[in-house]
């Protein structure tokens, strides 16, 4: 089984910030996918989807432990027997340009504290993380991101404008695809296939 988590914060008022855009991928895939309505799994502490894509089963996860303790239903997941080969993990990224995506494995968490979290519950960075850009360019392409952590949490924590919610529409179609990817293929197809 592969286990999908998207990572985000749990609660009405969060559902379209820039945070939680790893629900987000998971809402649209669980439709396209026609997987099974979310369930609350108190064991793990998330809601799943459960369903199948070409013969392999699969699971999709939402944390419910808020973004800074995403590492808790991780490691249950994992305590449960998952192999952490079978995971990948959803974010956003302040630090890439709005839609942009790219597919990495066993780097570090670049001060992301869901990453954070589920790298310190596992003892290792080696699972695989798609890494979704949020963040508006400059004229140049430069990223234009928010300076001082009361600036990052406020953009963050806010949601997407009108043409925004239309790149990411865009975005989250590609990751659909890539996410298809991973379970059909596995992680290396599903890295080199990605052109962000």
């Amino acid at each position: 089984m592969k286990h999908i988590i998207g990572l985000g914060n749990i609660g009405d008022k969060y559902t379209f910030t820039r945070h939680n855009v790893g629900f987000s991928v998971l809402d649209f895939v669980r439709e396209k996918w026609n997987f099974g309505d979310w369930i609350i799994n108190l064991g793990i502490s998330a809601h799943i989807s459960l369903g199948e894509i070409n013969g392999e089963k699969v699971s999709l996860v939402k944390p419910n432990t808020y973004m800074n303790k995403s590492g808790d239903t991780v490691y249950a997941i994992k305590k449960r027997g998952a192999d952490i080969s079978s995971f990948a993990v959803l974010h956003d990224d302040i630090d890439m340009p709005l839609g942009k995506v790219r597919i990495i494995f066993g780097r570090g968490s670049g001060g992301h504290r869901g990453i954070e979290s589920i790298t310190e519950a596992l003892g290792t960075k080696n699972f695989l993380r798609f890494k979704i850009g949020i963040s508006p360019v400059s004229f140049f392409g430069r990223v234009k991101k928010p300076q001082g952590e009361m600036a990052v949490n406020k953009f963050v924590l806010g949601e997407f404008g009108l043409k925004e919610s239309k790149v990411m529409g865009e975005t989250i179609l590609r990751i659909e695809e890539y996410l298809k990817l991973f379970v059909s293929q596995g992680k290396e197809k599903t890295i080199s296939a990605c052109k962000g």
